[in-house]
């Protein structure tokens, strides 16, 4: 065995919480200003802006909202590489092995239907608690057009439901539970998740607290199943659910 093959541990995971950090601080910082970069600089040179400052501010909201929502999917797609590079080239880790995307143990397939029912249900419960002007809000303001909300929507439901699962369930957590237990490690990655969130959602209080009790149910059904694989699931039905509900009600009252 020559000096650059990792060890793998004989405990799961074989990355520490030391890694994660810096993983979640620096590289997640780099690769979010890298991506941002490169959105203003194509947009720059689409429209011949020649300040890129002020680049957003000057692009009519249709397009301004698509590049802000495709920087968010190129940023979560650059990230899933980086990560796969690390758990599965890095350690010499099958995809299912690396990120615990197995078989879930105690709970089966049916429980996802009363889940998503959960995350659902709370979402719809403090709707009336939400701003009355939520334009104001970073994320509403990035789907008022029909091409942000193309954008948006194509990366909540096919980019964001894996990421964010590959990365706080599928990476995060096992490292924190390794340093310490399960039940940190829960509450450690929902703050995490739930903080993650904050940019998006600010203003908008009963929003992060929804996203606090996703972020919770996700990661308690992490600890109970050791698998990602009905987080993931989960995730992508809750995500897929709030527009199909938004559309079928406008369709009712009409």
């Amino acid at each position: 065995m020559n000096d650059d093959t990792i060890k793998i541990q004989d405990s799961y995971p074989p990355w520490n919480i030391t890694e994660v950090l810096i993983f979640y601080f620096g590289i997640s910082f780099l690769v979010s200003c890298i991506t941002w970069g490169i959105s203003l600089s194509v947009t720059r040179s689409i429209l011949g802006i020649s300040e890129i400052s002020g680049a957003l501010e000057d692009l009519n909201d249709p397009l301004r909202q698509t590049f802000v929502n495709i920087n968010a999917i190129l940023y979560s797609i650059a990230m899933m590489t980086i990560l796969y590079m690390r758990v599965c080239k890095r350690y010499k880790l099958s995809f299912t092995e690396g990120f615990r995307f197995v078989k879930p143990r105690e709970i089966g397939y049916f429980y996802l239907i009363p889940i998503i029912g959960v995350m659902i249900f709370a979402a719809l419960m403090m709707k009336d608690f939400r701003p009355e002007d939520i334009t104001q809000i970073p994320i509403y303001s990035n789907v008022s057009t029909l091409p942000g909300l193309v954008c948006y929507i194509l990366g909540a439901i096919t980019i964001a439901p894996i990421y964010e699962e590959l990365f706080y369930r599928g990476y995060l957590y096992p490292a924190i539970e390794q340093a310490w237990d399960a039940k940190t490690a829960v509450v450690i990655v929902t703050g995490l998740f739930t903080l993650a969130h904050v940019p998006q959602l600010w203003g908008d209080w009963a929003a992060m607290f929804v996203i606090f009790c996703i972020g919770t149910i996700l990661t308690v059904l992490r600890a109970i199943t050791n698998s990602t694989k009905l987080c993931v699931i989960a995730h992508f039905g809750y995500n897929l659910s709030l527009p199909l509900i938004s559309i079928i009600a406008h369709l009712l009252k009409r």
